[in-house]
């Protein structure tokens, strides 16, 4: 089991930041610099990773806007990661528990009914959370300010895998 954990960033197209991932017609870059300068067919800013709730519709199910999940990948001199394009439709999994703990990561693939993660109550008992969804986990989005606690897992089966040098 790999227990080293790389925190993903989180970038919405459209969206003003300090750092952006800039589409350059087939190739992607992550930029601090000024990205006017760069002739962006699309441009995506960073968000904080929670904020991405606010460009999901969580009736519908569906991203309001396209969202890049990118992590430092060292072995590739970047970022790798995955694009999910507007109206993107998702499966949308809650997580409800005084202590909730994912097994799994960003990235991953399940199936339905594999074990996503487990919750323990406040009168110690311990619940298995299958999924009831099948795809790639897009997103894991804990909010631990939530009475009781919960993590959304945000599960897709459409998506680009995409990879981003760096220019800074």
């Amino acid at each position: 089991m790999n227990i080293d954990y790389v925190f993903p960033e989180a970038y919405v197209e459209g969206v003003e930041s300090h750092k952006y991932l800039c589409n350059l017609d087939n190739s992607y870059i992550v930029t601090t610099t000024s990205y006017k300068d760069l002739n962006c067919k699309k441009l995506y800013g960073l968000v904080p990773y929670e904020k991405t709730m606010e460009y999901i519709d969580l009736v519908e199910a569906y991203t309001k806007r396209s969202i890049a999940v990118l992590w430092s990948d060292k072995s590739k001199g970047g970022y790798t990661g995955y694009l999910l394009r507007e109206k993107t439709p998702l499966c949308l999994q809650e997580v409800v528990g005084s202590n909730i703990y994912v097994l799994r990561r960003e990235g991953d693939t399940i199936r339905v009914g594999e074990h996503v993660a487990y919750t323990v109550s406040g009168k110690i008992e311990v619940r298995k959370v299958k999924s009831k969804c099948e795809g790639l986990i897009a997103l894991i989005i804990d909010r631990p300010w939530e009475e009781p606690r919960k993590t959304i897992l945000v599960i897709v089966s459409e998506y680009r895998e995409i990879n981003a040098g760096e220019n800074t």
